[in-house]
């Protein structure tokens, strides 16, 4: 073979070497171009699942408290029942009054939240309202005593509050709740506004209540009330006969008894001015 054919065959050779080269290197660049190209998926992909899960999370969190605050909201719901139920009987009128309103006899009761006496004698107008079929109501009238405030006029204002804001059945269940937590003697409530809230109220509504003329005159008035009967502590009651205008006085924490036996009395003095009337009409 002459020289210059072998020279000829190496240049192809190298060039067949150098197509080669090239060849790879392009198979190289887009196979590393495809591997990045997977790569950017991957880790969008892996971004993407990151994402769901966080999303995931926080919407487990979310039901989570709201679960939460449903369960909450139930047992605030049943406490609330369950403060209610004994006070069926008082009806939406804007009197502190428990029972048939129309009924025949009324017990008024003169009381201090903050009175221990008034806290131990708060369930008795009720034991007869409740035994009554109708014939007794029993109204509450307030009488914050001055050595028991600012605890028993807070107190006062704040039964008044709900009462405004959730109707007279409310309001009796307050009073009932505030005798049960009460220090007493002007220790008053850890955390009335607390208690109030447990009723519904708003922090809003409160603070407008504190400052509102129309509650402030309604304890004012039982107040005015209580100096005109000549009434100075507490618990003070009248068994009022609303259809002979009769009443009778009743101090302290007296017993159911006392109150039947009043009832009774007045019943009986009516009786006995029917036979009086007739007696005279006999001799005319």
């Amino acid at each position: 073979m002459s020289n210059e054919s072998k020279t000829g065959g190496i240049k192809v050779a190298w060039v067949v070497i150098a197509v080669a080269v090239v060849a790879i290197s392009v198979t190289s660049l887009v196979f590393s171009y495809m591997m990045m190209g997977m790569m950017k998926d991957m880790q969008a992909g892996q971004g993407a699942q990151a994402q769901q899960n966080q999303v995931s999370a926080s919407d487990i969190a979310s039901i989570v408290q709201d679960t939460i605050a449903a369960k909450e909201r139930a047992v605030s719901d049943e406490l609330m029942a369950s403060a209610l139920a004994p006070w069926e009987a008082a009806t939406d009128i804007s009197e502190r009054v428990y029972g048939n309103p129309d009924a025949r006899f009324s017990i008024i009761t003169f009381s201090d939240l903050e009175c221990p006496f008034c806290k131990r004698f708060h369930d008795t107008p009720k034991e007869v309202v409740d035994a009554s079929s109708g014939a007794v109501n029993y109204e509450f009238k307030h009488l914050p005593l001055d050595f028991h405030n600012p605890a028993a006029l807070n107190g006062s204002v704040m039964v008044e509050c709900v009462a405004k804001e959730k109707g007279n059945k409310h309001a009796w269940a307050f009073i009932d709740q505030y005798f049960k937590n009460t220090k007493t003697n002007g220790g008053g409530v850890a955390d009335l506004d607390g208690l109030a809230k447990q009723f519904g109220l708003s922090s809003g509504q409160i603070a407008a209540c504190k400052t509102d003329k129309e509650i402030g005159s309604r304890v004012s008035s039982d107040l005015a009330f209580a100096r005109e009967a000549g009434v100075t502590g507490t618990p003070s009651s009248f068994v009022v006969d609303t259809v002979g205008g009769k009443s009778i006085q009743i101090g302290g924490a007296q017993g159911a008894e006392v109150f039947m036996n009043a009832i009774r009395s007045l019943l009986k003095g009516e009786n006995d001015e029917l036979q009086d009337d007739d007696v005279d009409a006999d001799s005319q």
